[in-house]
């Protein structure tokens, strides 16, 4: 029995779209959380880097000192599990005057500045106690339900990994509470004197955000839906329109095409076992009756992909040879176009993380005229080098003659700020080394500007920035040799 490849070809368009549809609805699902996840978990750590950059340690260390005097007096202490009971509402009264303190006011006002003006939930103080293991409240700019000064948590199990590397800070942790819904949860030490004085802790809700994440997903699914009906009766037509008919049409005209006085006469299709049932199956009865001609396309198309295969062999090579900087060997200045494109794609659908390092050597003039610009090649193929070992992960471009930038993805946009102190030490290192010839003393200007979505529309935005740090840089160097 029979089933005509149309049928077959329908029931195979329906269910391919389906699953499309499907792994699209849960793609997106999954992106969008991801995303959300990723940068309210980033927004989170810049903020709680600036509250403890910002906030004054001296207050911070007063108000805590303070505070752990009476902790430490205190034998019946009740934690913030117990909120609300009389017990409790005891043991925060003994703190009660803190909260008056000039000392306190003033820094709750600093957290409040702060938390009022990036629109968070909670911004806040603590201090990590591994004695008793308890985290302890100093300060909270809650407008509800604030902690009070003295009120503390019992330990964690992200506690205890904190106690083993206070530098750390409290790494991310998104959460689903009830009674708060989605939060994310950072902590920065604030540091005095290179010590570590607390934590500040910052609170953001993501609810709203998850809520309209869950109505959009549902007007895409309902979208794809509908899309999924339309392309597979769109998809029927054409196959039928494009494929099935064409394939009849073929069929015919093959026959009509054979031709009896054939000097060589092959049966390699007629030997076939084919039995499909459809169409195919009267294709290759067919087509068994041309075999001769097309056994010489067939050679000759084989002739042509070599060629062809070669040719794009030619290409890639030069297409490198095109991208490479001839002295250093690095990428150049249309290698890094051609990046900056698609870094710009990335900004367009929002997915672009990265940043540039400009590097300018110092005094390439100098040295090309006083010494030759032999030395001058030198002195540039030595700062390279150095580009080279430092950032090992990301791409090098030569842009200009004494000029380099390093584009920063991934790890080595991770740990941006270790790898510009470790450029900056060795440049140190090779111009103070009297061992060496003075074209191997080498200096440079560094600049750094890394993506910011709100402010950048593009890459050049960002090279930009780079450029003006690193003309910074460059005067500074110029000051104090003076």
């Amino acid at each position: 029995m029979r089933f005509p490849l149309k049928r077959k070809i329908t029931v195979l368009i329906v269910a391919v779209v389906i699953s499309i549809g499907a792994i699209t609805i849960l793609t997106c699902c999954s992106i969008m959380y991801n995303v959300i996840r990723d940068h309210y978990t980033d927004y989170s750590i810049d903020l709680s880097n600036t509250v403890a950059a910002t906030v004054d340690a001296e207050l911070t260390r007063s108000v805590r000192d303070e505070i752990l005097e009476i902790y430490n007096k205190t034998d019946d202490r009740v934690s913030s599990e117990e909120w609300g009971t009389p017990e409790f509402d005891a043991y925060v009264a003994r703190f009660a005057h803190i909260e008056k303190s000039a000392d306190f006011i003033k820094l709750k006002e600093q957290l409040r500045r702060i938390q009022d003006v990036n629109h968070v939930d909670s911004i806040y103080l603590i201090y990590s106690d591994p004695v008793s293991e308890a985290s302890i409240y100093i300060a909270d700019a809650s407008y509800e339900e604030n902690c009070p000064p003295g009120c503390f948590d019992p330990y964690f199990d992200d506690d205890y990994e904190l106690a083993k590397d206070p530098d750390k800070g409290i790494a991310p942790v998104v959460t689903n509470i009830e009674a708060y819904g989605w939060i994310v949860t950072t902590g920065m030490p604030v540091y005095d004197n290179g010590e570590i004085v607390a934590y500040a802790g910052v609170d953001i809700s993501m609810s709203e955000i998850t809520t309209q994440q869950w109505k959009l997903i549902l007007i895409v699914s309902g979208v794809i839906l509908v899309l999924s009906v339309v392309f597979s009766l769109i998809g029927v037509y054409i196959v039928n329109m494009f494929l099935i008919k064409p394939i009849k049409t073929l069929t015919e005209t093959s026959v009509q095409y054979y031709s009896s006085d054939s000097a060589v006469v092959r049966h390699r299709f007629s030997e076939l076992n084919i039995h499909t049932g459809d169409e195919i199956e009267a294709l290759a009865e067919a087509m068994a009756k041309m075999e001769d001609d097309i056994d010489v396309h067939i050679a000759n198309l084989l002739e042509t992909t070599k060629e062809l295969a070669t040719a794009n062999t030619r290409v890639d090579k030069l297409r490198v040879i095109a991208n490479r900087d001839a002295l250093t060997n690095v990428q150049n200045k249309r290698a890094y176009d051609l990046k900056a494109e698609q870094l710009d794609e990335q900004i367009k659908n929002g997915k672009a993380a990265f940043g540039i390092v400009m590097i300018d050597l110092n005094d390439l003039k100098k040295t090309n005229d006083t010494f030759g610009h032999e030395k001058g090649d030198i002195s540039i193929k030595t700062l390279c080098r150095i580009l080279i070992r430092i950032f090992e992960n990301s791409p090098i471009y030569r842009i200009g003659g004494d000029e380099f930038t390093v584009i920063l993805e991934g790890q080595d946009y991770e740990q941006v700020n270790k790898l510009l102190r470790s450029l900056r030490e060795r440049l140190i290192t090779l111009s103070s080394n009297e061992d060496l010839e003075p074209w191997e003393r080498i200096s440079a200007a560094v600049g750094f500007a890394d993506f910011d979505p709100n402010s950048d529309p593009d890459v050049e935005a960002v090279f930009q920035h780079a450029d003006q740090m690193m003309y910074e840089d460059k005067q500074l160097i110029k000051s104090s040799r003076k």
